[in-house]
């Protein structure tokens, strides 16, 4: 019994289980969001129902395949060429756009938190909307090369690209664009958020600034622990698919490589995804922070010198003065 074999069968029961935690959550994510009248009113939940949605698409797309290849030896991918040019190009954009609304999501969360009403009006729905609309398109016309590009290496027996440049450009993009930008943009907001959270009274009595720091520290350690493996496998790959290995002990570890990646991705985004949506739970659905009922903006004030009153629209919220 070989070692790929053992390794084989760890990424087909693995995968049974990533498929069945992913779909559940994910789609329980998508009924939550999108039913609870309280929730699918908010930016942060869209962000969240259409990271679910993408989530649910790598899945069918890149990881149920993976294992019917191990499983059963068929592999569409390699069989038609439409099939390993779109592929790629769902998969592609299907592993980008969680990420993209991981990040608009911790931005979002700065803006509700603000004491500023001028930042508090970046946080509406609509506005979600057409953010999304547009990185979803470009993302669209950014894989026009890998369409155009890809092919069914015959020898390698892979479905990629042999333009060197193409493969240099991808892997700085996907190190920039996938890892780097969204560590960047879940820290400096993550920690924004954190600020105002401490000068809101209800969220800062409940531990939420707590919560929010071990969101983000996860978030980031899910990007750079699940990524890296990925990044580090699109190094080696390119060497591989130009010089064309034509050992056959190296294709299966090319291909055991490109499955053991793949998996490691998904469980990041699965992971990630149910993290944010537990700490947006709580953020969305705490009615102290969105309303003080019964409670006068200039009688707090005036009789509690150390907190001050904003009102977004019909929403009330303490805090802090500093």
């Amino acid at each position: 019994m070989s070692v790929i074999y053992i390794m084989e069968q760890i990424i087909i029961y693995g995968g049974i289980l990533l498929v069945a935690m992913g779909v559940f959550g994910n789609g329980m994510n998508i009924f939550v969001f999108s039913s609870v009248r309280t929730y699918r009113t908010t930016p942060t939940a869209f962000y969240f129902t259409v990271e679910a949605i993408f989530n649910i698409i790598s899945i069918a797309v890149n990881l149920i395949p993976r294992m019917v290849s191990f499983a059963f030896g068929v592999d569409l991918a390699l069989v038609s060429v439409i099939w390993c040019k779109l592929r790629q190009v769902i998969l592609s954009i299907s592993m980008t756009m969680p990420i993209m609304c991981t990040c608009l999501s911790t931005i979002d969360q700065f803006f509700v938190t603000s004491p500023r009403a001028s930042l508090r009006r970046f946080s509406e729905k609509q506005l979600a909307h057409r953010i999304v609309f547009v990185i979803f398109m470009i993302f669209i016309l950014h894989c026009i090369p890998i369409y155009l590009l890809y092919y069914i290496n015959p020898i390698a027996n892979l479905c990629g690209s042999e333009s060197v440049v193409f493969t240099v450009y991808y892997i700085l993009f996907f190190i920039v664009i996938d890892a780097a930008i969204p560590v960047l943009i879940m820290t400096i907001f993550g920690y924004l958020a954190y600020r105002n959270i401490r000068r809101t009274v209800a969220l800062a009595e409940q531990h939420a600034d707590r919560q929010l720091i071990k969101m983000v520290l996860i978030q980031v350690a899910v990007v750079l622990i699940c990524l890296i493996p990925v990044g580090s496998f699109s190094l080696v790959n390119k060497e591989l698919t130009v010089v064309r290995v034509q050992s056959g002990a190296w294709i299966d570890a090319l291909q055991f490589c490109f499955s053991a990646t793949d998996c490691t991705q998904q469980f990041g985004g699965t992971i990630n995804g149910q993290w944010s949506a537990e700490f947006n739970l709580n953020i969305i659905g705490n009615s102290q922070f969105y309303k003080v009922s019964g409670l006068n903006g200039a009688f707090i004030e005036k009789y509690n010198p150390n907190w001050t009153v904003n009102t977004m629209s019909s929403i009330t919220v303490l805090y802090k003065k500093v």
